[in-house]
């Protein structure tokens, strides 16, 4: 077990325990003496308060003006919780609302100023969209610490097409349509990616140096990283009236709308590699879609109709 993880188990022992001694300390996490002693010691500097009593009885003791003990995690079950607490932002409408924000407030007042500056930083880094992740990551853990301490990845990348070993330095992550995506940027490529978190099948931590101006973006500020590469691919979605509704709840910045003659026009560009996402992205227009420009996105609209509708018995 490691140190930081034997100290908290300590904590929480303590606060259990109306009064404990030397070798119970001991007996309970199998320790020396001396050992006992330097976790005492350390509970003390951390300001747990304890107080000694001598003779047949003594031992250590928890003042009594600690009636309600706090809770104390490892980092890891620090980022868990916060975790947690962010998934609320799923849910329209909750519960005791008010309550959600001052239980946040006090999570981030209990922790280190390290672990919460960490957590702040996150917390512009971390979306978790409206749609419930359907989709297995096993990858996201190793990811978000790419996230929190800035490290270039080497990624065994899987597509329905091929499989490719990729370079990236990951900027967030965030969830849409059912999946987790990860916004990175490609190093050998030297562009702005976003790739789906359940497509990673492997991830190896590279020495290499952080590109230094990757680690200032976050989600909000990513897009300064997006060029439109030649191969891009411009197009024109004409949609009905009823469809702009649908448009103004889900966007992006490079994407724009303006009147049709039947509605409005999406227009816009993608890479060939997004050419999925903005599959995806039409499906939930439906019937208020009238038309797609040009016929290459027209065709892999289609397709996905096709291969939808061979699926349903």
């Amino acid at each position: 077990m490691k140190k930081y993880e034997l100290i908290y188990k300590i904590i929480n022992y303590v606060y259990k325990k109306d009064q404990f001694t030397l070798q119970d300390l001991m007996r309970e996490f199998d320790i020396s003496k001396s050992t006992a002693l330097r976790y005492i010691a350390s509970l003390e500097d951390m300001g747990v308060p304890l107080y000694s009593e001598k003779g047949r009885y003594g031992g250590y003791k928890l003042l009594e003006t600690y009636k309600i003990p706090p809770i104390s995690f490892t980092p890891q079950e620090t980022y868990a919780m916060f975790f947690a607490i962010k998934t609320i932002e799923l849910l329209k409408s909750t519960p005791f609302k008010a309550e959600y924000s001052t239980i946040q407030e006090k999570f981030l007042g209990s922790v280190s100023s390290k672990v919460k500056a960490t957590l702040e930083q996150l917390g512009s880094r971390i979306s978790f969209g409206t749609v419930k992740i359907a989709n297995e990551c096993p990858m996201l853990e190793d990811l978000l610490y790419a996230i929190m301490k800035p490290s270039v990845l080497k990624i065994l990348y899987q597509t329905p097409q091929k499989t490719t070993e990729r370079r990236i330095q990951p900027i967030g992550i965030f969830a849409d349509y059912g999946n987790w995506y990860c916004p990175a940027f490609d190093v050998d490529k030297n562009q702005y990616r976003i790739f789906r978190c359940d497509r990673i099948k492997k991830i190896e931590p590279l020495k290499e140096k952080p590109v230094e101006n990757i680690v200032e973006l976050d989600l909000n500020t990513r897009l300064d990283l997006v060029k439109k590469s030649p191969e891009a691919i411009d197009y024109k979605i004409e949609i009905s009236k009823e469809g702009k509704e649908i448009y103004e709840r889900c966007n992006f910045p490079t994407m724009c709308l303006q009147e049709a003659k039947k509605g409005f026009l999406i227009s816009g560009w993608i890479e060939i590699g997004e050419m999925e996402f903005l599959i995806n992205y039409l499906h939930q227009f439906g019937k208020y879609l009238v038309s797609i420009y040009p016929e290459s996105i027209k065709q892999n609209y289609l397709e996905s109709l096709e291969a939808i509708k061979n699926k349903i018995k």
